[in-house]
């Protein structure tokens, strides 16, 4: 699992800045409804912004956690280096397991938020 979630950290390794910017893009559209901008129509926005701020959250955590996961250890290693990268991927499974509870969380939330925001 986590050499998958490390593969796709790496080809998407690109797209770290394009996301910071969305990020603070969807932010600042939530800032602006909230405190009642006029450019933007009181809260219309505020439910995607939200999403959207989640969202972006969610593949930066992607992309910055699991870009430099250690290889397996060696055969040929020594006790103790092989028991360090056994922890240190142990604590990448648990974020693995954290970040697909998490996927699984958002998505949902987000199926209700943009059912709520499309029935007003």
């Amino acid at each position: 699992m986590i050499e998958m979630l490390g593969a796709i950290s790496t080809k998407l390794r690109w797209a770290k800045v394009l996301v910071c910017l969305l990020g603070v893009c969807f932010f600042g559209l939530f800032v602006s409804s909230i405190f009642n901008v006029p450019a933007t129509n009181s809260d219309e926005y505020l439910l995607p912004s939200v999403v959207g701020v989640i969202w972006s959250a969610l593949f930066f955590l992607l992309i910055a956690t699991f870009s430099n996961i250690p290889s397996k250890p060696l055969k040929q290693d020594k006790f103790f280096v092989k028991l360090k990268v056994r922890i240190k991927r142990s604590g990448y499974h648990v974020l693995g397991v954290i970040f697909v509870v998490l996927t699984i969380a958002v998505l949902m939330l987000s199926f209700k938020m943009f059912g709520i925001w499309h029935a007003q």
